[in-house]
């Protein structure tokens, strides 16, 4: 495949010069065809060291990295496409640029360049058809060239003529009319990016008890640079320089990255185990493995760093090859730095995942599929899937830098397996399972068969147990705690699962962090118990707001940022991120519904402004009243984590305010602002602490049970956050009795019901109650 370069000078300001040649020099100036002796450097093994070195043996990982033989893909290839011969004048100004369409195997160079005295050049081969380095370079200078990025193809191939782009060192040279050439060394071609050429695989005496669920490269720089950057460490240190790239194929097949010069640097260090980069940060370039132990239930993640060695070097440079293996034998890998291991993994079959930070999930694909049974699901991706079949599986956002530390999918199981950073702390993920050819890149072109929110916290709810509870109770759990409200409370849950007494969780879905008494004024974390925003029947939650950019006037707000796979690049809204999209938009109805496009495209929140406002269709004799299965079964659709479900009408019916301002207490669920009671806030006093407390008594400070805050909402006719530090909102399983919309919670700073129905695109919180 041909490689595509995009020519990267329009950010360079620069002043426009004549090209001109010293005037002292004989001919100065005049066109002279030059004949011009040339190289094409073998591309070389990146390894010092002879033959094939063993650099792990403990019994648990094998990493070896070889030497390597020459092949047909890194043999220099037979002929040379669009070969250009590149000159600057002695002060570095573009002189010109002749082009040379085919250059055949032990012909010489024959450009018609300028003469002049102690000129600059380069050959830059191997370009598209498309590259014109004469106007690209029209007016710049030297300095110019060497900052003139490209991009590689997604799949280039050293084998063929117009592969991996060349060039050479720059060469200094006297240029006579009379086409006499002294150059101060021959023109030497490299190609300009390294192959990395990694297998990952399980021993055979392991037989079918481990999986390679994923093989990815992570940190790959997204540009080259024809000539060799200065500097000590190359490109720069930022998100938007690097990508992650896909396994090219079966995770078990040999893979074969082109990857441009990243040059991190070296640490003091003799032992494999330890071979991770500590201060040289977060870019250097390392193969990960994702690994499933399916008898007991385990996730491994590997981080094999490349270099020049196995031990000490982080650098990746052009023209040189990367050849590993890794060798998986067990999960016995105590003391390996490489090595990140999350024990008792649950198989999950719910659209969320409850996980400690560090811990991990296997969402089941089969278990979806299985319970997609109603007639709306018939236009889904979802109901082609089979087990076998290569899907790839991507992180859609994360609401926190790299809270992933590593996805995979096992294709004989059929569950997408996520491993969470035990480092980076609580958040919110949201992963999905793709069709095969789908790349971290180009994903949110594509369509999600089937996406999974993982809720990463310290709170451990048990979905399963009897806690025994009465009226307006608690039970402390890791992390938190369960509740229960009042008389109205117990006859709601009953009216669903009438087994037993259920308990609803202590916070929203999504949020990081509760309350069980207002939190004070100035708390500036509070908005970490927002919890996510979900529409009426989706499963699939929606970034919160950002709680210090509240307008206290107007309660508008911005979203918090999310990142992108690599869980460093920030997701632009409406870009590929958050997106509003209005239902009315072509290719968002199949039919009479957007079922199909509201499951394929996540983090798109659907908006109506018309009569219904319903995101799932337009017409009200087409709304779905069973997508969050009030009073039945919980619906595949549910957003809840296994063993939880949706809440419904009549959950909140126990909580009261007064209208009497001066006694703000005499309610069993007062409005705080600023973390003192007041039942007449107004435009100026909207905050991030604000919310309502349950406090069970109608009078006094009682015993205060459940924090509800005041998120805001997004809304049913644009997507845009509103109310936030104002008003809270929770949705109900319920459906109203007329069809068309759904009973929620509504609280602010003035108003309180437990009863009212709403328009279903609205995006609001969720809170979850035993199944």
């Amino acid at each position: 495949m041909k490689s595509t370069i995009a020519l990267c000078s329009a950010a360079l300001l620069l002043a426009s010069c004549t090209k001109r040649i010293d005037e002292g020099f004989a001919g100065a100036g005049e066109p002279v065809r030059v004949e011009i002796g040339f190289a094409v450097e073998e591309a070389a093994s990146a390894s010092d060291g002879g033959g094939k070195t063993k650099i792990y043996e403990n019994g648990a990982l094998e990493v070896v990295f070889s030497e390597v033989a020459e092949t047909e893909q890194t043999k220099a290839s037979l002929e040379l496409k669009n070969v250009w011969t590149i000159q600057f004048d002695a002060e570095g100004r573009f002189v010109t640029a002749d082009k040379t369409p085919i250059l055949r195997a032990g012909e010489n160079l024959t450009p018609t360049l300028r003469a002049g005295k102690g000129q600059k050049l380069y050959v830059v081969a191997a370009m598209d058809d498309q590259t014109d380095f004469s106007t690209a370079l029209e007016g710049k200078s030297l300095a110019d060239f060497r900052k003139l990025a490209g991009t590689l193809g997604a799949s280039p191939d050293m084998a063929t003529a117009a592969g991996i782009p060349m060039c050479s060192d720059e060469v200094s040279a006297d240029i006579y009319s009379n086409g006499k050439f002294l150059g101060d060394k021959i023109f030497k071609l490299k190609r300009i990016a390294a192959q990395i050429l990694f297998t990952a695989r399980i021993d055979e005496a392991a037989g079918g008890d481990y999986a390679i669920t994923s093989v990815r490269l992570v940190n790959k720089p997204k540009n080259f640079y024809f000539a060799v950057p200065d500097g000590a460490t190359y490109p720069e240190a930022e998100a938007g320089n690097f990508e992650d790239a896909a396994a090219t194929g079966d995770a078990e097949a040999q893979q074969s990255w082109f990857v441009p010069d990243n040059v991190r640097g070296t640490i003091a260090n003799d032992d494999p185990l330890k071979k991770v980069p500590g201060s040289l940060g977060d870019y250097c370039t390392y193969a990960e493995v994702q690994v499933l132990d399916r008898q007991e239930s385990r996730l491994a993640t590997l981080k094999i760093y490349l270099g020049a060695d196995m031990v000490g070097d982080f650098n990746i440079r052009r023209n040189k090859i990367y050849t590993v293996t890794c060798t998986v034998h067990n999960f016995s890998a105590s003391g390996d730095q490489r090595v990140t291991i999350a024990e008792d993994v649950d198989v999950v079959e719910a659209n969320c995942g409850m996980v400690t930070p560090g811990g991990a999930a296997m969402f089941s694909v089969e278990d979806r599929q299985k319970k997609l049974t109603g007639a709306e699901a018939s236009g889904l991706s979802l109901k082609q899937w089979a087990k076998g079949a290569g899907y790839v599986p991507v992180v859609i956002w994360q609401d926190g830098q790299g809270l992933v530390q590593s996805i995979g999918y096992d294709k004989e199981q059929g569950y997408v397996t996520v491993m969470t950073d035990r480092n980076k702390g609580a958040g919110n993920v949201v992963v999905g399972l793709y069709p095969a050819g789908t790349t971290t890149s180009n994903y949110t072109d594509k369509d999600c068969l089937w996406s999974w929110h993982v809720w990463v916290t310290d709170y451990r709810p048990d979905g399963t147990k009897d806690y025994g509870l009465g009226e307006n109770s608690y039970a402390s759990v890791d992390g938190g705690q369960v509740h229960t409200y009042g008389t109205k409370f117990m006859a709601a849950v009953k009216a669903v699962t009438p087994t037993r007494n259920r308990v609803i969780m202590d916070r929203n879905l999504g949020a990081t962090k509760t309350y069980y008494t207002a939190p004070a004024s100035g708390d500036n974390t509070a908005d970490q118990a927002f919890g996510l925003f979900y529409q009426w029947g989706r499963k699939d939650p929606f970034p919160r707001a950002q709680g210090s950019t509240i307008d206290a006037d107007d309660g508008s707000a911005i979203t918090i940022p999310i990142y992108g796979p690599d869980g460093k690049t920030v997701l632009p809204e409406n870009g590929a991120g958050y997106k509003k999209v209005n239902i009315t938009t072509g290719g968002v109805m199949s039919g009479n519904i957007s079922l199909a496009y509201a499951v394929a495209h996540p983090l798109s929140f659907i908006y109506s402004d018309g009569n219904t406002r319903d995101w799932y269709t337009t017409s009200t004799t087409s709304q779905n009243h069973d997508l969050w299965g009030d009073g039945k079964e919980k619906s595949v659709y549910d957003p809840c984590p296994e063993g939880w479900r949706i809440a419904p009408d009549g959950t909140w019916s126990d909580f009261t305010r007064t209208t009497d301002n001066a006694q703000p207490l005499n309610g069993t669920f007062p409005y705080y602002i600023e973390g003192s009671p007041k039942e007449d806030g107004e435009s100026g006093d909207y905050d991030i602490t604000n919310g309502r407390l349950y406090k069970v008594s109608a009078s006094g400070n009682g015993a205060p049970i459940a924090w509800y805050p005041v998120p805001g909402n997004r809304s049913s006719t644009n997507g845009a956050l509103g109310n936030v530090g104002y008003s809270g909102y929770n949705w109900s399983s319920t459906v109203a009795i007329s069809g068309s919309n759904a009973h929620y919670l509504n609280l602010n700073t003035q108003y309180l019901t437990t009863y009212y129905t709403t328009y279903r695109a609205y995006g609001l919180q969720v809170r979850c109650i035993q199944e």
